[in-house]
């Protein structure tokens, strides 16, 4: 009776522990994470990628990411290159395009992978949907800005618009 006691405690141990790392594997899968090689194609998609972007890994792998997604850069592709060779590390807002052609909003962030011998050879990308946000902040602007009855633009925003001008004026003298 003791070997069948013991064997079933372990065997719910080893239940309790490999649902823990299902979990994890969940959480891993959660993100939009994917990793492409130095000339931007891509090397890995999870399957938090998948399911957002549309994409199956298997359609996903092999091809230059930023086609892929259609990605729309708040700068220079040149400019972030040059920030990931000296810091190893970018962070910016990016537009991409699903499968379904609906265009969404990112917050992107891009960490260089190395190897053993500090030599890049990937750069892995995470991914957050900011789109909701985006439309959010739109809404709320427009509250703050025009009137709710008559949608016209409120003094709020006229001083905005004055102050700006008043500042261009400035710096263009």
């Amino acid at each position: 009776f003791a070997d069948v006691t013991a064997l079933q405690k372990a065997k719910a141990q080893a239940q309790e522990l490999a649902g823990k790392l299902q979990q994890q594997a969940q959480l891993l899968d959660l993100p939009l994470v994917f990793a492409r090689d130095l000339n931007d194609r891509i090397i890995f998609w999870n399957h938090g990628a998948e399911k957002f972007y549309g994409y199956s890994a298997a359609e996903a792998v092999g091809q230059v990411s930023h086609e892929l997604l259609c990605t729309g850069f708040p700068v220079s592709e040149d400019k972030i290159a040059r920030q990931l060779k000296n810091v190893d590390k970018w962070h910016g807002e990016l537009v991409h395009t699903k499968k379904n052609g609906q265009t969404i909003s990112v917050n992107s962030q891009w960490v260089v992978a190395k190897n053993a011998n500090m030599e890049p050879w990937a750069i892995v990308e995470v991914n957050t949907d900011i789109s909701e946000q985006k439309i959010y902040k739109r809404e709320l602007d427009h509250l703050l800005h025009h009137d709710p009855l008559t949608q016209l633009p409120n003094q709020l925003l006229l001083n905005e618009k004055v102050g700006h001008a008043l500042l261009t004026a400035k710096i263009t003298r």
